[in-house]
C-alpha cells in the first residue's frame, strides 16, 4: 500500500489521522489498528507524513470553514457576538498560537484564530448586503 492508499483506507474505516508536528497522530476504533495495519503504518511513516502535508499545504480548509460558517448566518453572527464558538456555540478560552492571540474550543477541540473571526464576519455582512439588495 502506497501512503495515498493506507490514509483512504483508515479514512474509510473511521479512523483519523492527522499530523501532529513531525509525528501522526492516529484515533481509530477498537478493532481497527490490527498488528499487520500498524506495521504497515510504521514502514510507510515518512511516506505518510509527507502525503499529508503535502494534502495540507494544498487545501486551504480555513477559507472553507469561513464560507460554511458564514452560509449558517444567523446562528453564527449569534454565536459571534455572545463571544461563542461559531461552531458549537460554546465558550472559548483564551489561548496563544504562535505569536498570536487566538481562542481555543474545547467542544470542537479547535483553535480560532482572530483573522478566522473577521473573514466569517467579513462574509456575514457581505450575505446581509446581498439580500438587502435583492
Amino acid at each position: 500500500m502506497t501512503g495515498a492508499e493506507i490514509v483512504t483506507y483508515l479514512e474509510h474505516h473511521n479512523v483519523r489521522v492527522r499530523l501532529a508536528g513531525s509525528e501522526l497522530e492516529i484515533d481509530a476504533p477498537e478493532g481497527v489498528l490490527t498488528p499487520g495495519l500498524l506495521e504497515r503504518i510504521r514502514a510507510r511513516k515518512d511516506e505518510l507524513l509527507a502525503f499529508l502535508q503535502s494534502a495540507a499545504e494544498q487545501y486551504d480548509w480555513r477559507a472553507d470553514c469561513v464560507e460554511l460558517f458564514a452560509a449558517a448566518g444567523a446562528k453564527v453572527e449569534s454565536n459571534l457576538s455572545s463571544g461563542n464558538c461559531p461552531d458549537c456555540g460554546g465558550g472559548l478560552v483564551e489561548n496563544k498560537l504562535g505569536n498570536e492571540r487566538a481562542q481555543y474550543c474545547p467542544t470542537c477541540d479547535f483553535t480560532w484564530r482572530a483573522e478566522d473571526f473577521a473573514e466569517i464576519r467579513m462574509h456575514l455582512a457581505r450575505r446581509k448586503q446581498l439580500k438587502e439588495a435583492a
